[in-house]
């Protein structure tokens, strides 16, 4: 009687990684994305990330609650929304992400 051999497929790296949101991406479309996202990487370690990046989110806007603007308010203007873009739309990534994880762990 033969064995049969049950291997589960090779995961191949678009399995293993998934972009993060296209708010994250310097462009729009998912076949274009730089940032990615372990699919296996651990629940916690997902939280973790993304409440370092919503902390950093609400530090900037503490400072900012401080702070005067320069000579080109404009200009400050449109960094500062930029960086709480990129800050939350990965934080949103890596929360779902989390949420996934948990919800698959049950």
């Amino acid at each position: 009687m033969a064995i049969a051999h049950t291997t589960s497929p090779i995961p191949t790296e678009s399995d293993r990684f998934i972009p993060l949101g296209t708010d994250s991406q310097h462009h729009a479309h998912p076949r274009n994305a730089t940032l990615y996202l372990r699919t296996d990487a651990p629940a916690d370690e997902l939280y973790n990330a993304a409440e370092d990046r919503l902390s950093a989110v609400i530090d900037l806007l503490g400072i900012l609650s401080l702070s005067t603007l320069d000579a080109q308010p404009m200009r400050n203007v449109l960094q500062i929304s930029r960086s709480l873009l990129l800050l939350a739309s990965d934080a949103h990534s890596l929360y779902q992400a989390d949420h996934e994880r948990r919800g698959g762990q049950r």
